[in-house]
């Protein structure tokens, strides 16, 4: 089953940790909310790199510990992003 039909107006950001490392992964249907650069951001603060498109993004970090600062960070920026 796919989600993406039923996805309107949404974004959805997830995290993956594996071997001490991190990946980022993000679906975006909102024009304000930019997937490769929310990726991005999770990644830089993660010591890593990545992104994508502005609907769909994927980064990897290196210090998987920071995982929970990285998606606050990201959550900062799209309450930001949609003030």
């Amino acid at each position: 089953m796919k989600i993406n039909p039923y996805l309107n107006n949404s974004l959805i950001m997830g995290a993956n940790i594996a071997n001490d490392k991190v990946l980022f992964v993000c679906k975006s249907k909102v024009k304000a909310l930019m997937a490769g650069s929310l990726v991005k951001l999770a990644a830089s603060i993660t010591l890593g790199g990545g992104g994508g498109r502005p609907d769909f993004a994927q980064a990897g970090g290196k210090d998987a510990t920071k995982t929970d600062e990285a998606l606050a960070k990201v959550k900062e920026e799209i309450v930001k992003l949609l003030a």
